[in-house]
């Protein structure tokens, strides 16, 4: 496993086991492993006005469906995304128990995610902070390429919604194994929307120093 860095607040730096790069592919959705239920859930609330358009841009670009809009212009189409998500305390995938910092007190899980690149086989990781677990119910109009009559597959929907972890230029690590990022996340955008099956692993942080007094 690759070893990398993690950075949160103040200028800090600290190092993580995972890597980053550019985020590139994160559409598409899987149902959850049967290990991951019951789910502990909260009761339903409204996304928030910061996070939702975010929601809206991902489901127009995976499910190639432009004419979404938004739940506030409801009125005028059918085929709009709903603002109501269940939040979840935790999720367990495959044994392991990922958090979200959930608006309170504390840290979100460090994650590395996995994604397939262009050829489909060469794996690439890329490494986030989960901000808060949820589960959204959506079903594309018959008028997307995805939409699929006889199936229930894409009602009911898990993310996490993330900060990436830009990666640094600093090499200074590169020999063992070590990246360096930055201690700003990246611009929230559609990318920060991840669904859950993309998560691999939770990756450890510890400071990161470069030796001089």
């Amino acid at each position: 496993m690759a070893m990398g860095a993690n950075s949160v607040g103040n200028g800090r730096k600290f190092n993580f086991y995972g890597s980053q790069s550019d985020v590139n592919g994160i559409l598409g959705n899987e149902p959850l492993p049967p290990t991951s239920f019951p789910l502990s859930v909260s009761k339903s609330s409204s996304m928030g006005d910061i996070d939702y358009p975010h929601l809206l841009e991902y489901y127009k670009l995976a499910y190639l469906t432009p004419d979404l809009v938004h739940y506030q212009n409801a009125f005028a189409s059918p085929f709009f995304v709903d603002n109501q998500i269940i939040k979840l305390k935790s999720i367990n995938i495959l044994g392991q128990v990922y958090y979200g910092n959930n608006d309170i007190t504390g840290c979100g899980s460090y994650v590395q995610s996995l994604f397939l690149g262009s050829d489909r086989s060469t794996e690439t990781t890329f490494t986030c902070q989960i901000k808060y677990i949820f589960i959204h119910s959506f079903t594309p109009p018959s008028t997307s390429p995805y939409y699929e009559a006889d199936s229930t597959h894409h009602d009911q929907h898990v993310f996490a919604f993330v900060n990436w972890l830009p990666l640094l230029r600093d090499k200074s690590q590169e020999k063992n194994r070590v990246d360096i990022c930055s201690s700003t996340p990246s611009l929230l955008n559609y990318y920060s929307i991840l669904p859950v099956h993309r998560i691999s692993l939770e990756v450890a942080i510890a400071n990161h120093t470069t030796g001089l007094v």
